[in-house]
């Protein structure tokens, strides 16, 4: 019994306030309507009295208090239905809040971890496209060299191999450009774009502005329109 009035009174437990809120609510509207009634008695058991014989007024002189006590003893003893219909009610109450607590939990969760999946995808997207626009660089710089190697070479065969290793380095990339190993979004990096213009331009000095390297590159870097001057920042 003690544990009982001790959890009973217990603060600390989620149920403990809100069913003394209910109670008390209940109680309140329950005691009015006791009251109410009891007058109700009082005044009807006060109309017989008035009708009633000698007699009986004389011995039933406290009638319509007794039955006003009745009623207000009745109802007093009722709030014990309404502690435990105010406890019912505060069970549901709490199950409900928690629920509700539980499910508004798990949205914020979810929202908490689609956006790290987002910031986490944003960022593996920045990344991706630095190192897209750092291979596109150091490919078109291989190309490059081997262009510069072409322009100062006299052997036709070396000349041919000089062109064929650039060629495949450009056919390299336009693979992994393809399986989307390198973004094509980095393609219009104005770094790419300015290293894209540059070795087009040695192409076109070395002699190979109509070879398919040259029209592969322009094509694959967009520079269809772009002209076949030196590029600006580039000097000789």
């Amino acid at each position: 019994m003690e544990d009982f009035f001790r959890t009973l009174f217990d603060f600390e437990r989620p149920i403990t306030k809100p069913r003394f809120v209910w109670f008390f609510i209940l109680a309140f509207i329950w005691m009015i309507w006791i009251v109410q009634k009891a007058d109700e008695v009082h005044a009807k058991e006060q109309t017989k009295m008035a009708t009633a014989s000698w007699w009986d007024r004389t011995v039933h002189y406290d009638r319509p208090e007794k039955e006003k006590g009745y009623v207000i003893n009745r109802g007093i003893l009722g709030l014990l239905i309404i502690f435990f219909l105010s406890h019912l009610i505060a069970s549901i109450q709490v199950s409900w809040l928690q629920r509700l607590s539980h499910l508004i939990q798990q949205r914020n969760f979810s929202k908490q971890a689609l956006l790290l999946e987002k910031n986490s995808e944003a960022q593996a997207m920045l990344s991706k496209t630095a190192l897209s626009k750092k291979e596109l660089i150091v490919r078109l710089g291989s190309i490059d060299q081997f262009i510069r190697v072409l322009e100062n070479e006299t052997d036709p065969a070396r000349r041919t191999v000089s062109l064929q290793a650039a060629s495949a380095e450009l056919t390299a990339l336009s693979a992994k450009l393809a399986t989307g190993e390198i973004l094509s979004e980095a393609i219009d990096a104005p770094e790419v774009q300015q290293a894209s213009k540059e070795t087009s331009f040695d192409l076109a000095k070395a002699g190979l502005s109509e070879d398919r390297l040259n029209r592969d590159l322009r094509r694959i870097f967009k520079l269809a329109d772009a002209p076949l001057a030196l590029p600006e920042n580039r000097t000789e």
